[in-house]
């Protein structure tokens, strides 16, 4: 699951706005296809033919009307209010991935300064809520991977703070659902807020990422892979998938 990360941009972000982000439809062409021959002479066809005309034009104006709340946005308008996205535990090693680097608690990088791509789906639910989804693919990204014992600034019960055993350099996929009260076309959402300040509701996130990069301790150079899947199944997240692996 996704721990917290703090970013250089989010204490400058208003809290107190909500966002959220939400799935896209698939793009669909339509093809003009020639049905039938109308004959001049027999009235029939004639009606037949306008028709099917006038239900061509209401189904078309039907879709235009549900598309128009709508829109692709560009990364940048993610980037803008996001620095990060957390950080990733797998309970079974024990170990959390931070993309972008981590400096007591702080990212050293923001998603903005690394060679990134994709795209923010807005939708517009029509009773006050909005649903993003983030499409985001980004190069050259930082990642630090530390057990998961205690946290940077507090110690576990056993006085161990967590360790840094692992930093490199990675790409990665990550996309994420969410829906949030707020206005169509405002700021895309700041996932602190949805994920950890009850600004909204995650409905799906995944993370896919594959680096390389030296264990701190021995100096090994070894490749790191993560693998994050949450669902919302019954009101609570689910995560059928958290690996992060080394080889």
């Amino acid at each position: 699951m996704f721990h917290g990360i703090i970013g250089t941009s989010i204490i400058n972000n208003n809290f107190s706005q909500h966002f959220i982000n939400h799935h896209i439809d698939d793009k669909f062409k339509i093809r003009k296809k020639e049905l039938i021959k109308i004959n001049r002479t027999k009235l029939v066809p004639k009606l037949m033919a306008f028709a099917s005309i006038g239900i061509i034009l209401l189904l078309f104006s039907t879709s235009v009307q549900a598309c128009s709340s709508r829109t692709i946005r560009p990364i940048s308008d993610f980037t803008a209010t996001n620095t990060n996205i957390a950080g990733w535990g797998d309970p079974e090693s024990n170990l959390i991935a931070v993309p972008h680097g981590n400096d007591m608690g702080y990212t050293i990088e923001s998603i903005a300064d690394c060679t990134n791509y994709g795209f923010v789906l807005e939708e517009d639910l029509g009773d006050g809520r909005i649903k993003y989804k983030i499409f985001l693919y980004v190069k050259d990204a930082l990642v630090d991977v530390y057990n998961n014992e205690g946290t940077w600034w507090l110690p576990d019960e056993n006085g161990v703070y967590q360790q840094l055993v692992f930093t490199g350099e990675m790409y990665y996929f990550f996309t994420t659902t969410i829906i949030v009260e707020g206005e169509f076309g405002g700021p895309v959402p700041n996932l602190w807020v949805v994920w950890f300040f009850g600004g909204g509701e995650t409905l799906s996130v995944t993370l896919i990422a594959r680096g390389t990069g030296t264990f701190t301790e021995s100096g090994v150079t070894a490749n790191v892979k993560i693998n994050m899947v949450g669902i919302l199944i019954d009101g609570v997240m689910e995560y059928p998938m958290e690996t992060i692996s080394f080889n």
